[in-house]
């Protein structure tokens, strides 16, 4: 289209206008009228026009039967309360559509931009309706008898207020054609936009069976012929169209539909649909001049049409994206920038324990204080970027819940959260980790007794050989130096095991990553035996707020940096790094331990975190399973890779949760 329609919004309400303004002027260009002497002159001074109209505004009710009388009446969006009196008065008037004054921005949105295509369209109407009188008085012969049933562009322009009834409009359509050309059988085929469906016919009068069961795909002979001429197709000249190739296909087209002419109609440049009428009533063929005036019609009929489809188009959209979202099992509720609750899904109520009549249209608070409390961050300026899980005491389920912002950018439309049960995961995942705690304990059981066998068969056979050799000074000096060192090896295989099998619970506080990480460094060398290996510390900007207890994240990040000393070789251009830095994803915080020693036999791999699952001299392998520990006790994980020359170990810590938003405690 060559231009947009100007808008004009008519209200006294100054909340309203300060509401709906500046997003409109986002839109379109608009005038603001707080006076009827306003709204009446500019509506008077202009054709294709909406006017965007305050039902509670001074006059209103007598504007809309005064503008209905004008020559080119404004294309007119009502607003006020859905079902009032004001309201149904207007819609029997023939308003465009009718807004509630609390309607989410989206839908006012789409409403205003179809309303400026409808004035459009009306104008480009009226302008083949004006050429069409004007080519009359040059002589164009009328088309059909030129008597009471005269038909003119008129009945097109008439079509174009029944958009709402996408049926009755082709059937008008018709029949406006029937009389124009004076014959009994008329039909109206359309497809659609984008992906081309089928064309089929919409809309007919006494058509033949054949017709009905018609069927054109994109890639028929007679879509593709249109397409490429965009020509009238009639029986008396078709000798005259086409090659010898493409007549015969044009022949049986024309049978099958029982036509005696074929009018293409396209819109924004593609083959929409067509209209076909049969033999006149009194048995005269169509001449030129009769062939050229049924062209004519197929601007006005195509631009309605067009119109038309479009609408059907936006409707099933919509039907199919509310049922989507009412079928959906996924609670879905929605506010608007007031925090007022304009979506609450079945689902919701369901998981929620509320009734969307009670919630639907109130604050948000009414829904809960979790929903609201996500809901009111995803209104601020940071939103929660990881889901949020709470329990739902009323009901007894663990729900997690995503909050994102309608709109994108500031200024935005609203906020939705997303709610699923996870109760069913989540016990699953406690099965799953009851059994594999199972299989921890039994596996450990058996290393347990291999490394406690050792210490105990030294102890056993110089106990054995006390009575015999208890003169022997050197017996008793080896006596006294295998058999202590046994019993504190003993002794430090239980201290670990305890530490393992009964860690203290986090104690959560702020983290300081400096001196963390600082300290777990210094342990960590202790623990390799003061390794010279340099070992490098970085924290990358911006450090994400991280909550955890300093002590044990301490001691599990220790005992990495102890793994990747040792894993260096002496004598080797060792380096160990330490790094801090954000997760990618903006998850959470991520503590990396690398360095470049012998990495990871392939033999040990799939027992990493198995207890005492080391090939080191020294140590007993409870490093990774203790790390591990800590990282799941504080809602992370903790990640190993090899790397072509050394080793990389990742531990994940979580976000922080926003302030009052506490995540469950790990089972």
């Amino acid at each position: 289209m060559s231009r947009r329609a100007e808008c004009v919004f008519y209200t006294q309400d100054t909340g309203l206008a300060s509401r709906w303004l500046p997003l409109l002027r986002e839109t379109v260009p608009v005038l603001e009228a707080r006076r009827p002497g306003e709204v009446d002159a500019v509506v008077s001074g202009a054709g294709g026009l909406v006017v965007v109209l305050d039902l509670k505004a001074e006059g209103a009710a007598d504007r809309l039967a005064a503008w209905a009388e004008l020559p080119q009446p404004p294309v007119v969006v009502a607003v006020g309360p859905p079902r009032s009196g004001p309201a149904r008065e207007a819609e029997a008037r023939g308003v465009f559509a009718t807004l509630d004054p609390e309607a989410e921005w989206r839908g006012v949105e789409r409403t205003v931009i179809r309303a400026l295509e409808r004035a459009d369209l009306e104008t480009e109407v009226r302008a083949l309706r004006d050429a069409a009188r004007a080519d009359a008085q040059f002589g164009l012969r009328p088309l059909g008898d030129p008597g009471p049933r005269g038909f003119s562009l008129d009945h097109f322009t008439a079509a174009l207020r029944n958009l709402h009834d996408v049926e009755h409009l082709f059937q008008h359509v018709v029949d406006g054609l029937a009389l124009a050309a004076g014959v009994s059988r008329v039909g109206l085929f359309a497809g659609g936009f984008g992906a081309a469906p089928d064309f089929r016919l919409r809309a007919d009068r006494h058509c033949l069976a054949d017709a009905y069961q018609a069927r054109y795909a994109a890639d028929h002979p007679l879509v593709r012929w249109l397409e490429r001429n965009a020509h009238v197709v009639s029986r008396v000249a078709l000798a005259q169209l086409g090659g010898p190739l493409d007549r015969p296909a044009l022949a049986r087209a024309l049978d099958r539909m029982g036509a005696e002419a074929l009018v293409p109609l396209f819109a924004r440049g593609q083959l929409i649909g067509w209209f076909f009428v049969g033999h006149r009533a009194d048995g005269t063929p169509f001449s030129r001049a009769d062939l050229e005036a049924l062209s004519g019609f197929a601007g006005p009929i195509s631009a309605a049409i067009a119109n038309a489809l479009l609408y059907e188009e936006l409707n099933l959209q919509k039907r199919f994206a509310e049922t989507l979202l009412q079928a959906i099992p996924v609670g879905i509720v929605a506010v608007d920038t007031d925090a007022v609750v304009r979506w609450f899904n079945p689902a919701a109520e369901r998981l929620l324990g509320l009734a969307a009549a009670r919630i639907l249209g109130r604050p948000v608070d009414e829904a809960g204080s979790w929903p609201a409390d996500l809901l009111r961050q995803g209104l601020g300026s940071s939103p929660p970027r990881a889901p949020v899980e709470w329990v739902h005491r009323p009901a007894d389920r663990r729900l997690a819940g995503s909050v994102f912002r309608l709109g994108g950018q500031p200024p935005v439309a609203g906020a939705m959260l997303l709610i699923e049960d996870v109760s069913e995961q989540r016990r699953l995942a406690e099965r799953s980790e009851q059994v594999a705690r199972s299989a921890f304990w039994t596996e450990l059981a058996a290393a347990m007794a291999h490394e406690i066998r050792n210490p105990l068969v030294v102890i056993q056979t110089f106990a054995q050989l006390l009575p015999e050799r208890h003169q022997d000074a050197e017996f008793r000096e080896e006596f006294s130096r295998e058999v202590p060192g046994e019993v504190a090896r003993l002794a430090s295989i239980a201290d670990q095991i305890g530490t393992l099998a009964r860690p203290r619970a986090p104690r959560t506080a702020p983290l300081d990553l400096a001196d963390l990480l600082g300290r777990a460094v210094e342990a960590g060398r202790s623990l390799a035996g003061d390794s010279p290996v340099p070992v490098e510390v970085r924290i990358l900007d911006p450090v994400p707020l991280v909550r955890g207890d300093a002590g044990l994240l301490a001691d599990a990040i220790a005992h990495l940096v102890a793994n990747a000393l040792e894993s260096i070789p002496s004598g080797a251009d060792g380096r160990v790094q330490v790094l801090a830095a954000p997760d990618p994803l903006g998850e959470g915080l991520r503590i990396t331990v690398e360095d470049n020693g012998r990495g990871i036999a392939d033999d040990i791999r799939g027992s990493m975190f198995s207890p005492f699952g080391t090939t080191k001299a020294r140590g007993m392998g409870l490093g990774l399973p203790i790390a591990r520990r800590v990282a799941l006790d504080h809602h992370g994980d903790l990640r190993v890779e090899s790397l072509a020359q050394g080793t990389r170990v990742r531990l994940h810590l979580p976000l922080a949760p926003p302030d009052g938003l506490t995540p469950p405690a790990p089972e």
